[in-house]
């Protein structure tokens, strides 16, 4: 399976709220943006019942959902 969405070409292009994808060790996971910066992002995700939060730091990682 490739990489699901668009990818994203700059850290500005992702906005607070936004749906995302992105990558973790055992694949592709939906998410939302919480915190965008001008290097990076953190984004919010369901595992079960828990609410994680990862910070992404590569471009390569995430694509608009």
């Amino acid at each position: 399976m490739g990489r699901p969405g668009r990818p994203v070409l700059t850290w500005a292009d992702l906005t607070k709220g936004q749906q995302v994808h992105f990558y973790s060790g055992d694949g592709w996971k939906k998410a939302h943006v919480s915190h965008p910066s001008q290097i990076s992002c953190s984004v919010v995700w369901q595992q079960g019942a828990k609410t994680r939060t990862t910070r992404v730091y590569d471009l390569r990682n995430i694509q608009h959902a």
